[in-house]
């Protein structure tokens, strides 16, 4: 229990009126009007002002302790982590299908077969007429095509060879050294070691 912080613990506090002077009986004056009331100095009111029971404490003049806050137990759950996965990439590409690159080859085969079919016709022209003139273009067009294709794939072929060479001769490089570095630690491991003592006592006899 605490003092009530409102009357002061008294259990009352001032209401602010007075009782009447009980001279003049609250009139003010005497039994002249107007001379004043000697008691009260023409107030009309006594010097005892009136009480009233204290609201805060009813009287009792102390309060009970406020009852601590009780704030509820939040817990905080540490959310785990989001499993990633690979949903997104999926949807993106069913959504969105994937651009292939041209294949650019046939097309530059054909301009260079076209340039060579010209060239070839251009040489020739001499000695074709009008409907031969076309028919030796076509061939010379589809002549070039082909030639050029075989020797697109031939070249391929010959760097791939030339590739697998190339690994084939260092990989034996390599064994070449590792074997020759074995024969010569074991040379010297069987080489027996030159003792001075024979010449030492050559030199004493």
């Amino acid at each position: 229990m605490g003092t009530c912080t409102t009357c002061g613990g008294a259990g009352q506090i001032p209401s602010g009126q007075y009782d009447p002077c009980y001279s003049c009986g609250g009139s003010g004056h005497g039994s002249h009007t107007d001379v004043p009331c000697m008691a009260c100095n023409g107030s009309g009111h006594s010097g005892s002002q009136r009480y009233d029971t204290c609201w805060n404490c009813h009287g009792a003049g102390s309060t009970p302790d406020p009852k601590p806050i009780v704030r509820p137990k939040t817990q905080v759950k540490t959310s785990k982590p989001a499993k990633q996965t690979n949903n997104t990439s999926k949807t993106t590409g069913s959504a969105t299908p994937t651009t292939k690159k041209p294949n650019n080859l046939s097309q530059n085969i054909s301009q260079v077969a076209i340039v060579l079919a010209i060239i070839i016709l251009i040489a020739a022209s001499d000695n074709l007429e009008g409907g031969e003139f076309i028919f030796a273009g076509l061939g010379a067009f589809f002549a070039s095509y082909v030639a050029l294709y075989v020797l697109y794939y031939v070249a391929i072929a010959t760097i791939e060879l030339l590739k697998i060479a190339l690994k084939i001769a260092a990989a034996g490089l390599v064994i070449l050294v590792i074997i020759g570095l074995f024969n010569e630690s074991k040379a010297e491991a069987i080489t027996p070691s030159v003792s001075s003592e024979p010449l030492i006592q050559f030199w004493v006899n």
